[in-house]
């Protein structure tokens, strides 16, 4: 790892594990969603977050007694500070314990899964800046991570083929789009089709249902502040019309900052990439970020 796990990450892992009861939610879905567990968590964090009060995100950490009433709200994530809020925040309740709840727990109940149209296989994707440029900003230290779908669609245009041809363009453009982005330091804007200069990925059977590819991408905005270039090479195998296998690497050099992944190291940076089929539960219900709310836009080129 390039930024080493510190004696604060194991001192938060014990803490939130012995003390607290851990929860994650959807901010966009408890935010923007109707719902039991939406109202419960607004109505906790806009008494501590006052970005809430302003009709902005209310992303961020909190300390929450189960009746609703909130301790603390901290957005920063580095390891000293988010554990000394934890610690704070927890003796605060320890301090001025609430009223016993009296929520039922079936009203806390919320989705924040969206499933896909149809039937797909599910990669995870993992990014990185590596090596990592002599002091870049903390955040740079971080790994993006997603899921991406690929859809029976993309495999049936796949299935069969000989020599060389080229990646079925939706699954091409996909990729391109939605996941070789850097997501680094926060949520990434995606390509837009206007911004993918290129995505050319060539595919090729190997036997026994295994397909290796390659090829080379770039994409830019209109006013060249942002960008990334690069290469992708990997393995699929589909066996009995269903992806069994797939592994990929990439490599590639970005620059500049997205609205939400700010403070990139100065100038070009290296990027690399990794993907590898994935069938656990938390794939199962874990959407890539950009089919969160439908796949239509998601699975068209």
């Amino acid at each position: 790892m390039d930024r080493a796990f510190t004696f604060a990450d194991q001192r938060i892992i014990d803490v939130l594990t012995k003390e607290f009861i851990p929860a994650v939610g959807n901010t966009h879905e408890l935010q923007n969603q109707k719902s039991p567990a939406g109202s419960w968590f607004m109505s906790a964090a806009q008494l501590v977050n006052p970005r809430v009060l302003d009709k902005t995100t209310a992303q961020g950490f909190y300390v929450v007694a189960a009746n609703g009433q909130p301790y603390g709200f901290n957005n920063n994530r580095d390891p000293e500070r988010v554990l000394d809020f934890i610690r704070k925040n927890g003796s605060s309740f320890k301090s001025s314990p609430p009223p016993p709840a009296t929520i039922a727990e079936s009203d806390l109940a919320a989705s924040f899964t969206r499933k896909a149209s149809e039937t797909v296989s599910t990669l995870r994707a993992f990014t990185r800046i590596k090596p990592l440029p002599k002091d870049c900003d903390v955040l740079n230290h971080s790994v993006g991570r997603d899921h991406v779908w690929i859809y029976p669609s993309d495999l049936e245009q796949v299935v069969g083929r000989t020599g060389k041809f080229d990646m079925p363009v939706q699954l091409a453009t996909r990729l391109a789009r939605y996941h070789l982005v850097d997501n680094v330091r926060g949520e990434p804007s995606f390509w837009t089709p206007d911004e993918v200069k290129k995505s050319a990925f060539q595919m090729w059977p190997k036997g026994g249902g295994v397909f290796a590819f390659a090829g080379t991408y770039a994409m830019q905005t209109a006013d060249k502040q942002r960008g990334l270039r690069g290469t992708l090479e990997g393995e699929m195998r589909i066996t009995g019309g269903s992806l069994s296998r797939f592994r990929a690497y990439g490599e590639a050099k970005a620059w500049g900052a997205g609205p939400y992944t700010p403070r990139p190291p100065s100038g070009e940076f290296p990027l690399v990439f990794a993907f590898i089929d994935v069938n656990d539960e938390f794939s199962k219900v874990t959407p890539p970020q950009a089919a969160a709310y439908g796949d239509g836009e998601y699975r068209r080129p």
